[in-house]
């Protein structure tokens, strides 16, 4: 029984083997190998095209001016066909952008240069085909820093122009509010001087309020979450130009330490 079984199992397997893999739909599209391609005169960037079709744009740089027209940060550009690689019908792939980071809203764009052109077996953009367009940034992590607890002013992080969108700032870190505790971006340890694991868990001060201590976002008390024993945490909102990051305290001076911060952006 137990040979019979054996040998019903190998022939299996052999059957999986050697079946053949299920192809992906055919989209009548051959894909294109990453090339350093200059047009419109002044730019240079790396395009690519796989056989679904869609086309991404990286490493531009532009001898003339500005990377791009939508921010002064770095971009990358992906686009997606809007029709079937003869004009008409639908795309193979999903002609949707991803919204996860996007710098501005999609829009449609039809190629007229040569130096980027090409037809369904060769070259990038087929014809007169319209493409989505969806525009990403190269770094979204924006700004980073530290926001010392001995400042009243505390850090102003400056965004990439054309950026209006949400951002995510994620903070951590103590520092030492003297002869008192330690101070997170939103707990304190009370009167518990630098024991850890903290002994004792707060907000605020009794005499001064739930938003004493506090890291304040653009000067307002914000809720950074459940207190976290490694004291990371993060917030979201929506923002442009810049986000200011203060402590909030009646007295500085006696302030030791800071907390370390990064805001990435997550799009529209």
């Amino acid at each position: 029984m137990r040979r019979i079984s054996a040998f019903i199992l190998a022939s299996m397997l052999a059957a999986v083997v050697a079946a053949p893999a299920m192809a992906a739909p055919a989209t009548g599209i051959t894909a294109t190998p990453a090339a350093s391609v200059t047009w419109a005169g002044t730019y240079t960037a790396t395009f690519v095209r796989s056989a679904s079709g869609i086309i991404n744009e990286t490493h531009r740089t532009n001898s003339a001016g500005a990377q791009n027209n939508w921010t002064n940060a770095d971009v990358y550009l992906q686009f997606r066909p809007l029709t079937g690689p003869d004009g008409t019908g639908s795309p193979t792939p999903n002609p949707n952008c991803n919204p996860i980071g996007l710098v501005t809203a999609p829009f449609t764009y039809v190629n007229s240069d040569p130096a980027i052109a090409g037809t369904p077996t060769s070259g990038y953009f087929i014809g007169s085909n319209p493409y989505n367009v969806c525009v990403y940034l190269v770094n979204p992590m924006v700004a980073s820093g530290t926001v010392d607890s001995a400042v009243q002013a505390g850090t102003t992080a400056l965004l990439p122009s054309g950026l209006n969108g949400q951002f995510r700032i994620e903070v951590s870190g103590e520092w030492l509010n003297t002869p008192h505790g330690l101070v997170d971006a939103q707990y304190n340890n009370g009167d518990n001087g630098t024991a850890e694991p903290w002994p004792l868990v707060q907000e605020g001060w009794p005499s001064l309020g739930a938003c004493w201590g506090r890291l304040f976002v653009n000067g307002a008390c914000v809720d950074w979450g459940a207190f976290n024993p490694a004291h990371a945490y993060s917030y979201t909102l929506s923002a442009s130009g810049s986000i200011t990051l203060n402590v909030n305290d009646t007295y500085y001076p006696d302030n030791v330490g800071s907390l370390s911060f990064t805001i990435t952006y997550l799009g529209l």
